[in-house]
């Protein structure tokens, strides 16, 4: 299944935005959705700007339209 959402809700990112020079951005690419929802939620919460896809496939097509600082990645992905 391919799924990619942006996190963290929108006064998370204006806070990152206003506070930070430059806030990274970080893909976390992992089947197991709570989990990769988890550590979203709370790289969000730090400030980063968070990306998220379900399966590799996802995270690719992610990395060719997004500009991506730091890939955290299941190594055991379905595809």
């Amino acid at each position: 299944s391919e799924q990619s959402n942006v996190v963290p809700p929108p006064e998370m990112a204006y806070f990152a935005r206003k506070h930070c020079a430059v806030a990274a951005t970080i893909l976390i690419i992992d089947d197991e959705d709570r989990l990769r929802g988890l550590l979203a939620r709370i790289l969000a919460l730090e400030g980063y700007v968070v990306l998220e896809a379900a399966d590799a496939r996802a995270g690719l097509k992610t990395l060719e339209r997004e500009e991506v600082q730091l890939v955290i990645s299941d190594v055991k992905l379905p595809d």
